[in-house]
């Protein structure tokens, strides 16, 4: 795991909500009503989507992004021509492609937390009413 710092203890419905402005550290859930295996893996859930930088996605849409650029070049100017001429604009077509997987593999993961918290607040608030 990526998190630095001490581990940052969420004990309520409250600390909870507050989660995404919370420091660094690794999140570990003692919330009330929430048996400690599911508190477990929900946290440990959280700390993955906390800690993901979009290298993956990156990555993948750079290479994408990267093949696909060369068989349009290839396609339009046959192959001899197309890596002499055409690779100079795969090259930045592969860090335009690196650069929105990145983006998109964080906000992806900023949006699988938004929906973790609300499930455990959910789960958490229909038990303490049960």
């Amino acid at each position: 795991m990526l998190s630095t710092g001490p581990a940052i203890v969420i004990h309520s419905v409250a600390a909870l909500r507050d989660v995404p402005r919370r420091g660094k550290g690794p999140l570990v859930l003692q919330l009330p009503g929430l048996p400690a295996e599911e508190a477990a893996a929900a946290g440990e859930r959280l700390n993955r989507y906390r800690t993901e930088c979009g290298c993956s996605a990156g990555a993948h849409l750079m290479t994408i992004a990267f093949v696909l650029s060369l068989a349009v070049a290839v396609l339009a100017d046959g192959a001899s021509r197309a890596l002499f001429l055409h690779l100079p604009l795969a090259l930045p077509a592969a860090l335009v492609g690196a650069g929105v997987g990145k983006a998109g593999g964080i906000a992806l993961a900023r949006r699988r937390a938004r929906r973790e918290i609300a499930d455990l607040l959910a789960r958490v608030t229909t038990r303490e009413g049960a």
